[in-house]
């Protein structure tokens, strides 16, 4: 395959991905979240990181804490999280720092229980949010970014970063996508990156 061969088929993939019934899904999350886009609510923050985790598959169901019943449920202990660290995250979020999403994936009470961080989770919080600054990651965004580097190598690879610096070369990488399909977003960087790894209904 050569480039124009792919940036046909990421282009195909986007077209597809529009006239799937996922886009009324999105558009209505970041909906929800332009409208409520402070998080000092606790009632407001559960509910915009549950419809990401309905949307979307955020594997927060692994950080619910055993017999926690409901008050030990990840979703609600990363919402009480979220509000009392309020006044550092938000103006993070606006400001489109990096900060903000390594405060979301690495230093939050879910991680804290069971080490793991929670990169899909704080990229898409992080992109509806403020969809300009900070690119969705999940599994099959990095599966297609890997296959596009085999064709069209990154200036900065993403495999040979950690920590920080990674999700920093992950915004570079997925602004490189953007300019090699011609798409006016990030929102729409991904929706052919997830499609081209089976992200069809």
């Amino acid at each position: 395959m050569n480039e124009a061969e792919l940036r046909e088929i990421l282009i195909e993939a986007w077209r597809e991905s529009n006239e799937g019934s996922g886009r009324l899904w999105t558009d209505a999350v970041e909906l929800l979240y332009r409208k409520y886009p402070e998080n000092r609510d606790f009632s407001i923050v559960e509910g915009k990181i549950g419809v990401l985790n309905t949307l979307y598959d955020t594997e927060l169901r692994y950080g619910n804490l055993k017999g926690g019943g409901e008050e030990g449920s990840a979703v609600r202990r990363l919402a009480r999280w979220i509000v009392s660290t309020e006044s550092e995250l938000t103006p993070l979020l606006t400001e489109g720092s990096p900060r903000a999403f390594e405060v979301l994936a690495s230093e939050n009470p879910v991680t804290k229980t069971n080490g793991k961080n929670l990169w899909s989770f704080a990229s898409k919080f992080a992109h509806f949010h403020n969809p300009d600054a900070y690119p969705i990651y999940d599994g099959r965004a990095y599966n297609s970014v890997c296959e596009i580097a085999k064709v069209r190598p990154f200036h900065r690879p993403i495999s040979d970063l950690e920590d920080d610096l990674w999700y920093r070369a992950w915004i570079d990488d997925l602004i490189e996508v953007q300019k090699f399909i011609g798409a006016p977003s990030f929102r729409e960087v991904d929706k052919p990156l997830y499609w081209w790894n089976g992200g069809q209904d």
